[in-house]
């Protein structure tokens, strides 16, 4: 077809991160603002007019919130999307949808957790400690969620004073969700870092 493109990401198919790179930037637009149109159609049974979707003005390191679970490959802790339709991890260092800072803040987790041997939660037995990182760029400025299966994240001064260190107007949360829930973060936000 005239609007399918090769995706240029390598993991593209196998990585769950994203479902359109096979297609034009334009067609893409196109294709979401459908899709929010057959949302309010079949979920809501409202016919309404909808804008076309915003567009970026780039076609890929263009969105600004990052939400990437993090478990284990090879003995090393490691964050990645999900494997399209699991909860197998597929690493993932740095992905053409996102910008320069989502590769240097899941660098700067994954280091800390493989130096200081902390666990990745793990879904099927509940143990570990490090859900996801999520984190939202507004401005110039990030929000830092780390999702912990625990209260307490050790040694997260370190952790914190290196996402400060690159990112030094950054804040920094701990998130605290410890059921065995896929709900990515839970409703308990501790202040570790920087502004609200």
């Amino acid at each position: 077809a005239e609007e399918r493109v090769r995706p240029p990401c390598p993991l593209f198919g196998r990585c769950g991160g994203c479902h359109l790179q096979h297609l034009k930037y334009s067609f893409q637009i196109l294709l979401k603002t459908k899709l929010v149109r057959e949302a309010f159609r079949k979920v809501a049974k409202l016919h309404v007019r909808v804008s076309e979707c915003a567009k970026s003005g780039e076609s890929y390191h263009y969105r600004n919130k990052l939400q990437i679970p993090v478990g284990v490959a090879d003995g090393k802790a490691v964050c990645g999307f999900y494997a399209p339709d699991s909860h197998e991890i597929v690493p993932v260092r740095g992905c053409m949808l996102h910008p320069a800072w989502a590769r240097d803040l899941t660098d700067i987790l994954c280091n800390f957790l493989n130096e200081f041997r902390i666990r990745p939660y793990d879904e099927r037995t509940g143990e570990g400690v490090v859900r996801h990182l999520v984190a939202r760029e507004v401005g110039s400025t990030l929000m830092i969620v780390i999702v912990s299966a625990r209260p307490v994240l050790p040694h997260a001064e370190v952790l914190v004073k290196r996402f400060l260190l690159k990112f030094p107007t950054s804040s920094v949360f701990l998130n605290l969700n410890d059921k065995p829930t896929n709900v990515v973060p839970g409703k308990q936000y501790q202040l570790l870092a920087g502004a609200r």
